[in-house]
């Protein structure tokens, strides 16, 4: 089961520049900070950390599977992505897809791989920590 408000607290988040400025410093700096800002699409830059967090709040493994692309062929950037699928029903939560809709690109979730995770990062332990989850 998707947990809706956990998802619009998510990308809510991403407005405050508090946030923005944990992408900037700790996860990706300058590169990813300056196309989140310019683009004005907020989630732009946090799809790992979004699925990480949402991952680690609702079931783990047990629930989903972390997934990533990585092709530069279809998608913008580094090519690379992040989303989660429910194990149960196939069902893809992409929480940040909305940083591709101005771009028209279909994401091409049939090229994404499980990517194994076990503890939350550093940086999600911040992320939920500047939330208060």
């Amino acid at each position: 089961m998707i947990n809706q408000d956990l998802i619009d607290y998510i990308l809510k988040s991403f407005e405050r520049e508090d946030i923005k400025q944990l992408l900037k410093n700790d996860i990706l700096g300058d590169y990813w900070y300056n196309i989140n800002k310019s683009s004005n699409i907020h989630s732009t830059g946090f799809c790992y950390l979004a699925s990480e967090l949402y991952y680690f709040l609702n079931g783990k493994s047990k629930n989903w599977w972390f997934k990533e692309i990585n092709s530069t062929e279809y998608l913008p950037y580094d090519g690379k992505h992040f989303f989660l699928e429910n194990k149960e029903t196939g069902e893809i939560l992409d929480i940040t897809k909305n940083q591709y809709t101005n771009n028209n690109i279909e994401i091409p979730y049939h090229l994404a791989k499980n990517k194994g995770i076990r503890y939350m990062s550093k940086n999600c332990n911040k992320f939920k920590k500047l939330l208060q989850l």
